[in-house]
């Protein structure tokens, strides 16, 4: 289960500001963020820009908190079940 919340927690650190963005891009009204016409972003950097403007470093870790005890006991509840599946099934093919 340790090793679960530490995959879990790892994996939220990295990806939570991509995920802030992604978010913002989804539930903003169409033409919110302009689209580069170059770069086929689809309003990801005017989306960074503006989180960055109005809270800083800050606006892309917000709400990471309950993010991470969510994560914490999904992945080590997870990996428990997967080990006892594992276990359980190799069991019964012995």
């Amino acid at each position: 289960m340790i090793v679960g919340a530490i995959a879990g927690t790892t994996c939220w650190i990295f990806s939570y500001p991509q995920d802030t963005v992604k978010t913002m891009i989804q539930v903003s009204p169409e033409g919110t963020f302009k689209k580069n016409k170059y770069l086929f972003d689809g309003g990801c950097y005017d989306c960074i820009a503006k989180i960055y403007k109005k809270s800083g470093f800050k606006g892309f870790w917000i709400g990471i908190t309950a993010c991470l005890y969510r994560a914490v006991i999904a992945n080590a509840i997870g990996i428990a079940l997967y080990e006892e599946a594992q276990y359980l099934y190799t069991k019964t093919l012995l």
